[in-house]
């Protein structure tokens, strides 16, 4: 497979895609997601509690509207950060508890915070939509500590059982509310496959826990799912 060039390009959207695309964000986030496929949004929010510590500080990336902090004990940690993208999500996040702090901004441009700030950082479904991954994993490994861990879902992209899942399910309810083709909002949004993840993720950290879901065998391919427990490699001088 050729390594791919970073940053990615993406192709240019219409208004009226922009528009579909905003508004299917708040869809499948509010509705679908955690009402159809529920099974599989438990795995999303379950898993990354693993790394869970008390009195930890943590930076989730690309909360959206919230549901992950629903799962939280909140209460046992010193500090959580939401950093998101859209601020249309953002203002959903709502009646956080006074340690939970939301900020609207974009990992891949760099983030605002102190080398080493954080001793845990979560990334559920996201890192298959950033165009410039190197760049926001390398701002991961800046403000987590050495002795933190980078809790990751993404989904099986680019593999035969999340491909036929997706046509039969997602693509459906899609063109049946937008009356559009699906194709080039996925090929927009899911900028990176599970294999190109996996390799960039690899310049920056180790894997700790690996778990397929749900077939729990070790394949992208026959799996819809796959969540990660990373530790940062060793940084030079130390």
């Amino acid at each position: 497979m050729t390594a791919p060039t970073w940053p990615k390009t993406r192709p240019t959207l219409s208004a009226e895609q922009i528009s579909i695309m905003e508004d299917w964000y708040l869809t499948f986030l509010g509705d679908v997601l955690p009402g159809r496929f529920a099974f599989v949004d438990k795995f999303n929010h379950r898993y990354p509690l693993r790394s869970a510590r008390k009195q930890a500080r943590t930076l989730e990336i690309g909360p959206g509207n919230g549901s992950h902090l629903q799962v939280e004990n909140l209460a046992d940690q010193q500090e959580y950060v939401a950093v998101e993208l859209r601020e249309s999500l953002s203002r959903q996040i709502q009646d956080a508890p006074s340690n939970v702090r939301i900020v609207v901004g974009d990992c891949e441009q760099g983030l605002d915070f102190p080398t080493a700030t954080f001793d845990r950082v979560i990334a559920i479904h996201v890192l298959e939509h950033l165009a410039n991954l190197p760049r926001a994993l390398a701002e991961v490994y800046r403000v987590l500590k050495p002795t933190g861990r980078f809790s990751v879902v993404i989904p099986c992209e680019g593999g035969g059982a999340y491909a036929v899942g997706r046509a039969l399910t997602i693509r459906r309810t899609f063109q049946r509310r937008y009356g559009v083709p699906y194709t080039w909002l996925i090929r927009y949004e899911h900028i990176n496959r599970a294999s190109e993840v996996l390799a960039a993720l690899g310049d920056y950290f180790r894997v700790e826990h690996r778990a397929y879901f749900p077939l729990h065998v070790p394949s992208v391919h026959l799996n819809l799912v796959v969540g990660l427990t990373l530790r940062p490699l060793r940084r030079s001088g130390t």
